[in-house]
């Protein structure tokens, strides 16, 4: 929030996008998860349900994609549209030329809510059809938590990402 104004600041709301205005997959820090955040959720929380209801939760939404579908493309459009407005010179706000920034821009929307889904997935368990797999079915999880949570990666995302701004 701005103090001065109260504005959000909405960087941490959105998406990050590549030039060509896909989803920005290059990122060391899969998810937000701020030396703050994990204090704010607990040590306790941390190394034991955390892990678990972020694996449950993705499984529910995986398991109802079909209806999550049409949402994810409303919101991945308009912030594509949104992105793209505001890094071009065509600013003619009539409906005609909206429908075709739409059609020009319906590929990048696909692929977007393609990446979402794929994302949402990554985090859901997996049951391993080898038996003598040792490894855990949220292990994929884990993963991304360590990532997000790794001292070296959080150093290389912009400022924005400091909680203390």
């Amino acid at each position: 929030f701005n103090r001065k104004n109260g504005h959000v600041l909405s960087p941490d709301f959105r998406f990050s996008y590549s030039n060509q205005g896909f989803l920005d997959e290059e990122k060391a820090v899969p998810f937000r998860l701020t030396r703050n955040i994990e204090e704010f959720i607990g040590a306790q929380l941390m190394k034991g349900i955390f892990k678990p209801a972020l694996s449950s939760a993705a499984s529910a939404i995986c398991a109802n994609g079909q209806n999550l579908q049409p949402a994810l493309q409303l919101l991945t459009r308009d912030d594509i549209v949104s992105w793209y407005l505001s890094k071009s010179a065509q600013r003619d706000g009539t409906q005609r030329s909206t429908q075709d920034l739409e059609r020009h821009l319906s590929d990048r929307v696909k692929k977007n809510v393609y990446l979402v889904q794929n994302r949402l997935r990554e985090c859901a368990p997996r049951v391993s059809s080898d038996i003598t797999s040792k490894t855990p079915m949220d292990d994929s999880v884990e993963k991304l938590i360590l990532m997000a949570t790794k001292p070296d990666n959080l150093v290389s995302m912009p400022l924005s990402f400091c909680p203390w701004l």
